[in-house]
């Protein structure tokens, strides 16, 4: 996150987790407060703002909504949506994807070591989302493998995930976040 705050010259970077996710299972293995306090951990430099905006809406966070929320809050700001290769690449799916991509500029970079998507991302955006170069980012940053599922599978496994904030790790052991015993 500092990586592409740096390469895009911001401001301030907005952190929103979701109450429920349109795309995944309701079965949270983290409640959204959990979720909420654990990006305030980690996201805690003056740089970043953890919203709470999505999880007071409560229900399913489509995109679209958060950011015409805070395109009337902040009515002269540019916003960037910051995703992985995956997300962007099902981009043309989204609930009013069209909408989004008025609010904002896509921002996207590869999930894993292997960069072969840099040039389909781009392709995508061209081809498939009618982007002109200057509308969307696609970032080549050394990529940062770390995903919810993994660092669930790791806890499933009784192993500690790399990377993880020493104070996110203490909240998730204090808590008892995903363990069977938490489900």
């Amino acid at each position: 996150a500092e990586e592409f705050s740096e390469k895009l010259s911001l401001d301030k970077m907005l952190i929103i987790p979701t109450f429920a996710a349109p795309h995944k299972d309701t079965g949270a293995y983290a409640s959204a407060l959990d979720r909420l306090n654990m990006c305030r951990l980690t996201f805690y430099e003056p740089l970043f703002d953890v919203l709470d905006i999505e999880i007071r809406r409560d229900g399913k966070s489509y995109t679209v909504d958060t950011l015409e929320q805070l395109k009337a809050a902040f009515p002269d700001d540019e916003f960037f949506l910051f995703m992985g290769e995956d997300m962007f690449l099902s981009l043309e799916r989204w609930y009013k994807y069209e909408r989004i991509l008025e609010l904002s500029k896509p921002v996207a970079a590869c999930r894993f070591e292997d960069r072969s998507a840099l040039e389909k991302m781009k392709e995508y955006a061209a081809n498939r989302l009618g982007l002109a170069e200057n509308e969307y980012f696609i970032s080549d940053i050394e990529p940062v493998e770390v995903s919810s599922t993994k660092i669930r599978n790791c806890f499933k496994n009784g192993t500690v995930p790399e990377g993880l904030d020493e104070r996110v790790l203490h909240y998730i052991k204090e808590r008892g976040l995903y363990s069977d015993e938490h489900r």
